[in-house]
């Protein structure tokens, strides 16, 4: 076989490897994209029951969010997908959705639930005692779960802002 031949070979499996690895991230971006979607109406959803006080839907829109998040951030976190957010600009994109999907996942799953749980514990029925003080006690028992989901939610907001640009812009995260 010829060097040019060789050449010819080495070249084009080089291009049949990479379409394939691109089009392998693109059908899991996109799947990825379809679950922080449906993660994003879960937690509409949540938002709706806590602030009707309907804690048992509000748990498990919380539960299903944090199914699809956890979907999004396994489909973004493949070694395929990990070479390739290496590539310059391109890599930035993969980085940027990688980031969303692991920071709305840790979102779901390790900051919500003890704040579900804050609502459960801290009823207005419970909290006043029958003489109209307040149960300082049951305030004292929910605070640290809270400051450690409040730091997982600080940790998250750090680490999107310190995303890459990339051409999808700078993400966002509001605080919960």
């Amino acid at each position: 076989m010829s060097r040019a031949r060789k050449l010819t070979l080495g070249v084009t499996g080089i291009i049949v490897l990479l379409v394939a690895a691109l089009a392998w991230v693109g059908v899991r971006a996109l799947s990825a994209k379809h679950h922080l979607d449906a993660a994003r109406v879960s937690l509409e959803a949540a938002r709706t029951s806590l602030l009707d006080r309907k804690l048992d839907p509000a748990s498990t829109a919380i539960s299903d969010a944090g199914r699809e998040t956890a979907a999004a951030r396994n489909l973004t976190g493949d070694p395929v997908w990990f070479v390739l957010a290496h590539i310059p600009y391109l890599g930035d994109n993969l980085a940027v959705a990688r980031g969303i999907a692991v920071g709305a996942d840790d979102i779901a799953r390790r900051v919500l639930p003890p704040a579900l749980k804050a609502a459960r514990d801290l009823d207005p029925k419970l909290l006043r005692k029958p003489d109209g003080s307040v149960d300082l006690a049951l305030l004292q028992r929910v605070a640290p779960p809270l400051r450690a989901a409040d730091t997982v939610q600080d940790r998250v907001d750090r680490a999107v802002h310190n995303l890459p640009t990339g051409l999808l812009g700078r993400p966002e995260v509001e605080k919960v």
